[in-house]
């Protein structure tokens, strides 16, 4: 059986790669799977280090993956 924390890189994955196929359906099936591993992988490594902070680095965590998400995400998705 699959527990939570198995599954939720999965379901990300997944996620990741349907909102790639309609924001960007130009872009080839190699290229959302390549940009949703990297962007769940990101995510998750950010996780560990949110989950070991707390109060404000917590907070400047979180900022810091949506920055550098956002950074890698808009020229793969422009």
């Amino acid at each position: 059986m699959t527990t939570l924390t198995g599954a939720l890189p999965e379901e990300l994955q997944s996620r990741f790669e349907l909102g790639f196929e309609r924001s960007a359906p130009t872009l080839l099936p190699m290229q959302r799977r390549l940009g949703a591993t990297m962007s769940v992988q990101c995510f998750k490594a950010a996780l560990l280090l949110d989950l070991q902070a707390e109060g404000d680095e917590r907070k400047l965590l979180i900022h810091e993956l949506k920055i550098m998400l956002q950074r890698y995400l808009e020229p793969l998705l422009a």
